[in-house]
């Protein structure tokens, strides 16, 4: 089957780093319960060169910030496909913005209300 879209993922706030596949944030062997990732303090970049059509895919971010005592931050994430790389980029744009990722998904839950 061919897919003639383009997937992407993104956050409200710059990822330092994503993973794409299963096996590297799981590890060999590893569970949900206990990723292996979380034992790394950083995580490497994949290469454009990697085998990734073949690997079990996942969608990963590891985002680095702080919260003072007491304080509260709204992190959207975004999971889409477009039909081009400039549309995903558009909409990458779009909803890193807060107000518009809260109102994308006021809609989309209106949306599936009605439909439903």
């Amino acid at each position: 089957m061919d897919w003639k879209y383009l997937a992407f993922y993104s956050s409200s706030i710059e990822p330092s780093s994503f993973l794409i596949s299963r096996e590297s944030f799981l590890g060999r062997y590893g569970s949900l319960e206990a990723p292996a990732i979380l034992r790394e303090e950083t995580v490497s970049r994949p290469t454009k060169n990697g085998p990734f059509k073949w690997e079990d895919p996942i969608a990963s971010l590891q985002l680095n910030f702080q919260l003072e005592s007491h304080e509260e931050k709204t992190v959207l994430f975004t999971l889409g496909c477009a039909e081009s790389r400039k549309e995903a980029l558009s909409l990458v744009r779009k909803y890193k913005q807060v107000d518009n990722g809260l109102d994308g998904l006021a809609k989309t839950k209106s949306f599936w209300e009605n439909y439903l």
